[in-house]
C-alpha cells in the first residue's frame, strides 16, 4: 500500500473518524464513580486526562453519559478534580504511576506540585547526577511484560520539573537525554545493521519516549530551534461546580524554562526511527510503539511523510469496530492522542 500512500493526503485516511470513535469508546468505559480501568484506575484515568490535553481540550469540555437509564453529565474538569483528590489522599513517592498522574495534574495546572515535597528534594541531586549510561541500562531493562515498573522514572520526572520550573534540572535532563539519543542511535544502528535481527537491546517503543520526553522539555518546539519564547500557560474558565473539598484553581501566567537543545543529532535518530519502522507501517512492540513513534515523527516532519501515512494507515487498521484499540485504555489513548496531534499540527493548534 506504500504506492496508494504515496499519492494520497495524509486526512484522507480515516484520521477524525478514528478520533472520533476512540473517544466515543473512552467515554462509554468511563464507570459511574467517573474513572477509568480496574486494575491500575489512577493510571488509566491519567491516561485520559493526559490525552484530553494533548488533544487541546479544555477543562470546560463535556460530554453525556447514560447511566442506570439517566443521562450524566461529565467533564474533563471533573476528571481533573478527581485524580487530583485521589493524589492529594495519598502518600507520593518514586513510582512511575503516581508520578504520572501527578504530570497529567500539572499539564492543566502546574501550580498543584509541590516542588517542596520530599520525593522531589530527594530525587533531585540523581536527576543532575544522571548520566547518558544510565538512561541506556534503564532503557534496556524495559520489559513490556511490566511497564509501570520498568519504564525509566526519568521520563515523567523530567516533565514535572520543568513544571516546577526548576531550569538546572530541565536544562540538565535536555543534556543527558540529547546525549542519550546519541548513543542510543549509535547502538540501535549497530544491532540494527548486523544482519538484520532486530535482537535490539532497546525496543522501539522506549526510543519513542525518549525522544518525546525531550520535546515535552522543550516546549514541543523543532528541536533545530535553539531559542524559545517563554511559554505562558491559561487555563480555561469553569463551567462545571468545583467540588468543595478541593481549592479553586487561580492560576496567572507561568513562565516555564525554557532550555537550549544544542548536542542532539535528531536528524540520524529520526532516520534511523523511519529504519525501524516495518513494512506494514508499525513498530515492534505494537500499537503503544507505534502511537509513541508516530509522536515524534509528527513533532519533527511533515505531516505527508510517507512514514507518517503508514503508521496513521496501520493504526487506523488496527482500530476494532467498537472504536478501542483492543479494548485497552492504554493502547487506545495512545492511538487517538497521537491520531489527534496531526489536525492540530496542519491548523496550527
Amino acid at each position: 500500500h506504500r504506492e496508494y500512500l504515496q499519492k494520497v493526503r495524509v486526512r484522507e485516511l480515516g484520521i477524525d473518524n478514528a478520533v472520533e470513535k476512540g473517544l466515543k469508546w473512552i467515554i462509554q468505559t468511563q464507570t459511574s464513580e467517573g474513572i477509568w480501568g480496574t486494575h491500575y484506575p489512577l493510571f488509566e484515568t491519567a491516561l485520559v486526562l493526559k490525552m484530553f490535553h494533548e488533544l487541546g481540550k479544555p477543562l470546560s469540555y463535556s460530554w453525556v453519559r447514560i447511566e442506570k437509564g439517566s443521562e450524566v453529565k461529565r467533564s474533563v474538569e471533573q476528571t481533573f478534580y478527581i485524580l487530583l483528590e485521589a493524589i492529594q489522599a495519598m502518600e507520593l513517592e518514586l513510582n512511575y504511576e503516581k508520578l504520572f498522574a501527578l504530570l497529567a495534574i500539572g499539564l492543566y495546572d502546574p501550580t498543584l506540585i509541590d516542588k517542596n515535597n520530599p520525593v522531589f528534594t530527594e530525587v533531585r541531586p540523581q536527576l543532575i547526577a544522571l548520566s547518558e549510561w544510565d538512561l541506556i541500562k534503564k532503557m534496556e531493562e524495559y520489559d513490556p511484560a511490566n511497564p509501570l515498573k520498568t519504564i525509566p522514572i526519568e521520563f515523567v520526572l523530567g516533565p514535572i520539573f520543568r513544571l516546577m520550573g526548576d531550569e538546572e534540572v530541565t536544562q540538565n535532563m535536555v543534556d543527558t537525554i540529547g546525549s542519550t539519543i546519541n548513543l542510543a542511535t549509535r547502538r540501535l544502528v549497530a544491532s540494527y545493521s548486523k544482519e538484520k535481527t532486530h535482537e535490539m537491546t532497546i525496543e522501539p517503543i522506549m526510543y519513542g519516549m525518549l525522544l518525546n520526553t525531550l520535546i515535552m522539555l522543550i516546549d514541543n518546539q523543532l528541536l533545530s530551534r535553539i531559542h524559545h519564547q517563554p511559554k505562558k500557560v491559561h487555563l480555561p474558565s469553569q463551567e462545571l461546580p468545583v467540588m468543595p473539598e478541593i481549592p479553586t484553581m487561580n492560576v496567572e501566567d507561568v513562565n516555564l524554562p525554557q532550555p537550549s537543545v544544542a548536542n542532539v543529532n535528531m536528524h540520524n535518530a529520526i532516520n534511523l526511527l523511519k529504519e525501524l519502522q516495518e513494512i506494514e507501517g508499525y513498530w515492534k512492540g505494537g500499537v503503544l510503539a507505534t502511537a509513541e513513534c508516530l509522536k515524534t515523527l509528527i513533532h519533527q516532519e511533515s505531516i505527508e511523510d510517507i512514514s507518517i501515512k503508514l503508521a496513521v494507515f496501520f493504526l487506523v487498521s488496527m482500530q476494532n469496530k467498537d472504536g478501542s484499540w483492543g479494548q485497552d485504555i492504554q493502547k487506545t489513548t495512545s492511538a487517538v492522542s497521537a491520531l489527534g496531534l496531526i489536525p492540530s499540527k496542519m491548523f496550527g493548534m
